[in-house]
C-alpha cells in the first residue's frame, strides 16, 4: 500500500465517523439506525502502522567511513557477526511481541558504535532505531559472547614451537632471550561502583579506576588479561591475584620467562630491571629489557584508542565493567590477528619509548617499587634463582652487544 492510498483511506474513515456522530446526535435517529451505525463502526477497518523492515547498515558505508564509525574493517566485523549469530547468546525466536527480531548485525554494530566512541547510550539506541532497554539487552548479549570466546582468542601458546616463535620474535627486537611475553598494567577510569568502598578504587593519580593487567607477545596480541582489582592495589599484588601467577612454572618451561618493569617481583619466571646499579652490564641489560616491554605499552594505547569508552566507563557494577573491558580486549586481538589497524594506529606502532611518559605503565614505577611485601620461603627461593638467571642473561647480552 502506498502512502497516497493510506492517506485516502484515513480521510474516508474520518468522513464516515463524522457522519455517524452527526446522525447519533440528531433527534430523528431511532434504535435501528443507531444499531446500523454501530455495525458500520465495528466493521470499519482500523489502520495500524506497519513495522518497517530494518535495512542492513553494513553496505551503506564506504570502507573508510565504516572503519571510522565502527573502529574496524568491514571484513573483520562480518566474521564477528557470523560468529555471534551462531552462538547461544543470539536469540533464536523469530519475533517478540510482533516486533521483528533485531539482527545479529544490529547487535554487533550497535555494540561497536558504543565501544568505539564516547557517544551516550540514548544516541546509539536512536541511531539503530531501538529503545535504550533493548540496547542494554543487545549489548549484554554481545558482551557475554565475547567473554565466552575469550579463552580461545586470548591465550598462551599451546606447544613449544609456538613459544619458541614468540621468544625468537622478541630476541629479534631487542636481543633479549627467552621472552614468552611482556607484562604491564594500565588504569581503566570508572564511575564510583555501587555498594563498594570508593576510596579503595582511587589510584595514586586521585582518579577512580580499576587495573587492567595484560601480557602481550611481540606483535601486541594479548596472551592473558586480568582486570577488576581496585587501582589502589599495587601491581605486584594484582599480579599475585591473577590466574597466570600460579600457572607460570607450567608456562615458562625450557628457560622461558616473562619480563616486566620494577613493580613486579623478580623470580626465575619473571625478569625485571636492575635497580640502583650503574655499571655498563646492568645498563645494557636494562636497555634491552626496556625495548622488549614496548609491545604491551603500545597494546594498551591501541586498545584505548580504538575503544574510546575505556577512557571512562559509566557502568554501575564492577562485574559489568570487567566484562566490557575483557570484551574490548578480545576485539583488540581479533583486529590484530586480522591485520586490521586504524589509520591513527600507525603513530602508536611507530612511536618510541619515552622515559618521561606519564601513563600508568611507566608512571607507577617510582610509586610502587618502594613498597615491598613479605615473601614466602618458596618465593624467596624463586627470587634467588631469578637473580642468578638475570645475571647470566646480563653477561650474555654484554658479550653479544655491549662490547661492540
Amino acid at each position: 500500500m502506498t502512502e497516497t492510498d493510506t492517506k485516502s483511506d484515513t480521510d474516508d474513515r474520518k468522513r464516515k465517523l463524522a457522519l455517524a456522530l452527526a446522525i447519533l446526535e440528531s433527534s430523528e435517529s431511532n434504535d435501528s439506525t443507531d444499531d446500523e451505525i454501530l455495525q458500520m463502526l465495528i466493521k470499519e477497518r482500523v489502520l495500524r502502522p506497519k513495522h518497517k523492515k530494518r535495512q542492513s547498515l553494513m553496505e551503506s558505508y564506504a570502507e573508510e567511513d565504516f572503519r571510522r564509525e565502527f573502529r574496524m574493517k568491514r571484513e573483520t566485523c562480518s566474521k564477528i557477526i557470523n560468529d555471534f549469530e551462531k552462538s547461544p547468546f543470539y536469540p533464536k525466536n523469530d519475533s517478540h511481541g510482533g516486533t521483528p527480531k533485531s539482527s545479529a548485525e544490529n547487535h554487533v554494530l550497535s555494540f561497536l558504535k558504543f565501544a568505539g566512541s564516547k557517544t551516550c547510550i540514548s544516541e546509539v539506541a536512536s541511531q539503530f532505531c531501538i529503545g535504550e532497554s533493548t540496547f542494554h539487552r543487545q549489548c549484554g548479549r554481545v558482551m557475554h559472547h565475547l567473554n565466552d570466546i575469550a579463552p580461545r582468542i586470548i591465550r598462551f601458546p599451546k606447544d613449544n614451537e609456538e613459544k619458541k616463535a614468540i621468544a625468537h620474535h622478541f630476541e629479534q627486537i631487542s636481543g633479549f632471550p627467552g621472552v614468552l611475553g611482556c607484562i604491564g598494567s594500565t588504569y581503566i577510569p570508572i564511575r564510583a561502583p555501587a555498594n563498594k568502598n570508593k576510596s579503595s578504587y582511587v589510584n595514586h593519580q586521585q582518579k577512580i579506576s580499576i587495573t587492567l593487567q595484560g601480557i602481550c607477545d611481540a606483535n601486541g596480541v594479548f596472551l592473558d588479561v586480568f582486570t577488576g582489582p581496585p587501582s589502589k592495589i599495587q601491581d605486584a599484588r594484582v599480579y599475585k591475584l591473577s590466574f597466570v601467577y600460579q600457572r607460570l612454572p607450567e608456562l615458562c618451561s625450557d628457560d622461558l620467562h616473562l619480563i616486566g618493569d620494577e613493580t613486579y617481583p623478580l623470580s626465575d619466571h619473571m625478569l625485571v630491571p636492575y635497580m640502583g646499579q650503574n655499571d655498563q652490564t646492568s645498563i645494557n641489560y636494562n636497555s634491552a629489557l626496556q625495548l622488549s616491554l614496548q609491545p604491551v605499552e603500545k597494546s594498551f594505547r591501541l586498545l584505548k584508542q580504538r575503544f574510546k569508552q575505556l577512557s571512562r566507563l559509566d557502568f554501575h557494577q564492577v562485574d559489568t565493567t570487567t566484562k566490557f573491558t575483557i570484551a574490548c580486549c578480545v576485539l583488540h586481538n581479533l583486529c590484530i590477528l586480522d591485520n586490521d589497524f586504524l589509520l591513527e594506529d600507525v603513530d602508536v606502532q611507530t612511536c618510541q619509548y619515552d622515559g618521561n611518559a606519564t601513563n600508568h605503565f611507566f608512571d607507577n614505577l617510582c610509586f610502587e617499587a618502594s613498597e615491598p611485601f613479605e615473601l614466602t620461603s618458596e618465593e624467596l627461593q624463586s627470587k634467588q634463582m631469578g637473580e642468578i638467571k638475570r645475571d647470566r642473561i646480563s653477561a650474555e647480552l654484554w658479550v653479544k652487544y655491549g662490547k661492540s
